[in-house]
């Protein structure tokens, strides 16, 4: 009796506990690679938001473009891309209100 116990617990062990590890592992790396996105998505919109104060569409344009590649949130995706819109129209003033909207929905 006491080694069928033994046994059930060495199974239990050996089995569930790694596999529980497994997953919640998988988990954290998801929440990790999902918070760097959005770390980089800021910098760039940011950084996108000073290139325009400055005068700088070019460089405004290219980190626009960067954070359009890290975004996953709909809402800030339709944003910089009526970000993107208005800056190759040349409209800062639009692109600057779409970028700052897009920041708030992260």
């Amino acid at each position: 009796m006491i080694n069928r116990c033994l046994a059930i617990c060495l199974i239990v062990i050996v089995g569930i506990v790694p596999m529980s590890t497994i997953y919640f592992n998988q988990f954290v790396k998801a929440q990790t690679t999902d918070n760097l996105g959005l770390s980089a998505a800021k910098m760039h919109l940011s950084e996108a938001i000073k290139a325009l104060k400055a005068g700088d569409t070019e460089e405004a344009l290219m980190h626009t473009e960067e954070a359009i590649n890290t975004l996953s949130e709909e809402n800030a995706t339709m944003h910089v891309d009526e970000a993107i819109k208005a800056l190759k129209a040349g409209d800062t003033e639009e692109a600057l209100m779409h970028l700052g909207e897009a920041l708030k929905a992260i």
